[in-house]
């Protein structure tokens, strides 16, 4: 919790800010970025290993909701 709190409240002087990145290690050293909702699940916005996904981005997996730690589906609207 300290983390992200400690990057939401970054301001521009801060050395440490954004979306914070988290990476599962497995077994045999694969690594999975895992996506994160930045900065609540409230505001809706995806980032993906520090990066804020863009409109029409798309993901294969859960996004972690940083305030419970628990990982939701994510819906893309249909491909026009």
């Amino acid at each position: 919790m300290a983390l992200r709190d400690t990057c939401r409240n970054a301001d521009n002087a801060s050395t440490v800010g954004g979306p914070v990145q988290i990476a599962k290690v497995h077994q045999h050293m694969n690594a999975t970025y895992v996506p994160v909702y930045w900065p609540s699940k409230a505001s809706g916005v995806v980032a993906l290993r520090g990066r804020i996904l863009m409109q029409g981005e798309r993901i294969d997996s859960e996004v972690l909701d940083l305030d419970t730690f628990r990982m939701h589906a994510i819906v893309h609207p249909p491909i026009a």
